[in-house]
């Protein structure tokens, strides 16, 4: 499923305007997620770390950035996974 929104760590927009990709899949271990990536906007650095993905939908979610590569490459992806639960905002 193809997202757009922010990244943000704390209070402080890491990235405006993303756009990326989210998957439902199973790790070798068996544990059933969220993982997703995106690509890096050239000029920006996104450090593998914990972030809040805040989605255009009103979905948000705590994510952690495990893998930026390839370093030095003329795209850089950032690949995650989610380190909680989804919220939902609901329509008024």
């Amino acid at each position: 499923m193809e997202f757009r929104g922010k990244l943000l760590q704390g209070s402080q927009t890491v990235l405006d305007d993303l756009a990326g990709e989210l998957l439902y899949q199973t790790d070798p271990d068996g544990i059933r997620g969220w993982s997703g990536s995106f690509v890096v906007p050239v000029g920006k650095q996104v450090e593998p770390g914990r972030y809040r993905l805040t989605l255009d939908d009103g979905r948000n979610m705590d994510i952690l950035v495990d893998r930026v590569g390839p370093p030095g490459g003329p795209v850089t992806v950032a690949h995650f996974r989610t380190s909680g639960t989804i919220e939902m905002r609901l329509p008024r």
